[in-house]
């Protein structure tokens, strides 16, 4: 998504309207939802400034178990020098006004069933922590 929200609803033409923002996050949960209903397994990410009742809101479209939250854990000062497309840099400029951790406050979720720290980890370490969570929750049956 690379700070853009999704076109979606009435305000998709404002890109500073954090509805829009949030609209989009609602938006995204529906389709996730959708492909897990078809029998996928989904893994999907969001930086957006959600709060923890739109966070709730998301978990609810899902059974119980189907609905990992996994918090990839960077600090801002971590991103903005890891980021190839100058966007923090722009949001520092005051080009992107809304953009998260700049100009919108960003939420870490409270209890992620998942929590990556991505100054601690690889790549690599990350994706077989994540698989590791997948493989549990398949072993339960979830």
């Amino acid at each position: 998504m690379d700070g853009k929200p999704l076109p979606v609803g009435p305000n998709s033409h404002d890109r500073n309207a954090t509805w829009g923002y949030r609209a989009g996050g609602r938006a995204k949960g529906y389709k996730l939802h959708l492909l897990m209903a078809l029998g996928g397994t989904v893994i999907a990410w969001r930086v957006a400034p959600m709060n923890r009742d739109e966070r709730e809101m998301a978990r609810r479209l899902f059974e119980p178990g189907e609905f990992i939250e996994v918090y990839v854990d960077t600090p801002l000062d971590v991103a903005e020098q890891r980021d190839p497309k100058g966007l923090y840099a722009k949001a520092r400029r005051g080009e992107l006004p809304r953009f998260t951790g700049i100009g919108s406050a960003y939420e870490p979720p409270e209890s992620p069933e998942l929590r990556l720290s991505t100054v601690d980890l690889s790549i690599e370490q990350a994706v077989d922590r994540i698989l590791a969570v997948l493989d549990e929750r398949d072993r339960r049956g979830a």
